[in-house]
């Protein structure tokens, strides 16, 4: 068989490489439809919705996140915040990062919003913020535009309710090591030990108390806790494992959260689950266990347990995620050993019902 008589073979292999290329291309192109922030049209795609906004609403999306700030949860909070209020552009200028920050600015508006899954982490070309100034060369001092003024009053404005929190969180921190350092003493010097109701009644009356379920009211530290993958599916596989142990059973959950260990026990076997939690944060759970279709098992209390009635006068299980740095750190044992004492049957379950702390001294003898 001659050269000319394989070419033809040779060129059909190639067109059809090529079309196999296209196809696949083709099918694997996958393009979001993205409403506008402030009106009903609609474009293909974050970057043509970026252009949009800009365009047509002169409004730059990444100079506004670059402008306050934003990191990703302020950002969710902020497209819902405009979808939800339907802000004009012109309006998002006289506000700032506060008026935003409420936790019910997390629930999308939009189902599968495109916006919302935008990784503000990965902007390109972030803008330089340069201002303006005049310098008057009689006394020396700095003119600003009006622009320019407003904008550093409201930067000023959301620095500041950054620093209030931090110096709450510093405050509750500072609070929480005294306690445990002064607990810690007595363990080791073997000082008088105070009776169990003594430090409940001790807790009750803690100025610090509100501050410190506030800091649970928020999402931020139960997203850390949830993605801690080791510490969740440590307590799911307990649970679901000795699920036989668990049928038919009643559970209770001590500062229960979003919820995620109280669904878990639902899923195991458990007749009834009761929920009991001080902070806002319950409020979420009531629609998260609602949602997963739990509202027939879980019943949710808000209250310190210390101070609430349980539907129950005894349960067959107690679960709680009370562990916190150095172990001892948030200070929720008391309440768990409160809802063993009180309300655990005999030969009931305490989970965890264990635990181990490891100290070493060691000294400088170089001084």
């Amino acid at each position: 068989m001659t050269e000319q008589e394989l070419m033809p073979d040779i060129e059909m292999d190639e067109t059809s490489d090529a079309d196999s290329g296209d196809d696949w291309s083709e099918t694997n192109e996958d393009v979001q439809t993205v409403i506008c922030l402030f009106c009903k049209d609609t474009t293909d795609g974050i970057t043509n919705a970026l252009k949009h906004l800009e365009v047509l609403h002169n409004f730059a999306l990444r100079n506004f996140i670059t402008k306050h700030s934003l990191d990703s949860y302020s950002y969710i909070k902020l497209i819902n915040f405009i979808r939800q209020k339907n802000i004009q552009p012109e309006q998002l200028n006289t506000l700032c990062i506060k008026d935003w920050q409420d936790d019910e600015y997390l629930y999308p508006v939009i189902e599968d919003d495109p916006l919302l899954m935008y990784d503000i982490e990965d902007l390109e070309n972030k803008p330089v913020n340069t201002i303006s100034y005049t310098v008057n060369s009689e006394n020396g001092c700095v003119t600003l535009s009006e622009a320019h003024f407003a904008e550093l009053q409201r930067t000023i404005q959301t620095l500041k309710a950054q620093l209030e929190q931090r110096e709450l969180a510093c405050f509750l921190a500072k609070q929480q090591v005294n306690e445990m350092i002064e607990k810690a003493q007595k363990l080791v010097l073997d000082d008088e030990q105070e009776n169990i109701e003594e430090i409940i009644d001790k807790k009750r009356s803690s100025r610090t108390d509100e501050g410190y379920f506030n800091t649970y009211s928020h999402f931020a530290i139960h997203h850390e806790m949830l993605t801690d993958k080791i510490r969740t599916e440590s307590y799911r596989d307990a649970l679901f494992t000795n699920s036989i142990r668990f049928s038919n059973c009643i559970m209770l959950d001590v500062g229960c959260g979003t919820g995620i260990l109280s669904m878990f026990a639902a899923k195991s076997g458990c007749r009834k689950v009761i929920s009991v939690d001080q902070s806002d944060v319950i409020y979420h759970a009531m629609d998260i266990v609602r949602e997963n279709n739990l509202d027939n098992i879980i019943i949710l209390k808000k209250g310190r347990l210390e101070d609430i009635t349980l539907e129950e006068e005894k349960v067959d299980a107690i679960i709680s995620e009370w562990m916190g740095y150095f172990l001892l750190f948030e200070g929720m044992l008391d309440t768990v050993i409160y809802a063993r004492d009180h309300y655990l049957v005999a030969n009931g379950i305490l989970m965890p019902n264990r635990c181990s702390m490891s100290i070493v001294g060691s000294g400088d003898t170089r001084k």
